[in-house]
């Protein structure tokens, strides 16, 4: 399985933790990098049009399940901000579309760099 497949098996609900474990084992990657990966895939690709929320959210959502919550940084920034694309916000008029007010926005932020203290 490459990584677009193990996406797409993720956003079908069909993603298993062998599943993971042979696409580590395969790429000689820890699963934290694993995670990453998806994470800055999900999120370039929603970020480019390439895949829909629907798509990128119900991927994020079976990979964090598998994960059993325990995912580096990247991962769980990308986790919340499709989460936070789900529903309305306390305080958010009707007019508001929560993918189009939060979710953009938390994936740029998600995907610069870590700022490094001097």
């Amino acid at each position: 399985m490459n990584l677009d497949s193990i996406l797409a098996s993720s956003a079908a609900g069909v993603l298993s933790i062998p599943d993971i474990e042979n696409f580590c084992a395969h790429n000689e990657i820890e699963r934290n990098r694993f995670y990453d990966l998806c994470a800055t895939s999900l999120a370039q690709d929603y970020l480019s049009g390439t895949q829909t929320f629907l798509f990128c959210d119900s991927a994020v959502n079976q990979l964090m399940g598998l994960a059993g919550y325990e995912v580096p940084d990247l991962f769980l920034r990308v986790f919340e901000a499709f989460d936070a694309g789900e529903y309305r916000h306390r305080n958010d008029s009707v007019e508001i579309d929560p993918v189009d007010s939060y979710t953009g926005s938390m994936l740029r932020a998600a995907l610069l760099p870590p700022v490094v203290d001097a």
